[in-house]
C-alpha cells in the first residue's frame, strides 16, 4: 500500500478515535495533556500498523490466488 493512503489511514484513525471518546464521555472533553495526546497517537499509529500489515497480507494472498489460477485452469483443461 502507498504510504500516502497508510499516512491518511492513520490520520481518519485518529480523528475517529478521538470524536468516538467525545462522544462516550458525553461530550466533555478530556483536559489536554502531552501524555494524553501521545497515548492517543501512539494508539492511532498503532491501529494503522496493524491495517498496514493486514493490507499486507491480503495483497499476498491475493497474489497467490493469482498465481493459483492459471494452475488450476490448467489441471481442469487437462482433466477435460
Amino acid at each position: 500500500m502507498k504510504k500516502k493512503y497508510v499516512t491518511k489511514l492513520i490520520v481518519l484513525a485518529a480523528a475517529l478515535t478521538l470524536a468516538l471518546n467525545g462522544c462516550a464521555s458525553g461530550g466533555a472533553e478530556k483536559p489536554a495533556t502531552e501524555e494524553n495526546a501521545a497515548a492517543e497517537t501512539e494508539t492511532a499509529q498503532e491501529e494503522g500498523a496493524d491495517t498496514s500489515a493486514e493490507t499486507e497480507a491480503a495483497q499476498e494472498e491475493g497474489a497467490d490466488t493469482a498465481e493459483e489460477t492459471p494452475d488450476a485452469a490448467e489441471e481442469t483443461a487437462d482433466a477435460a
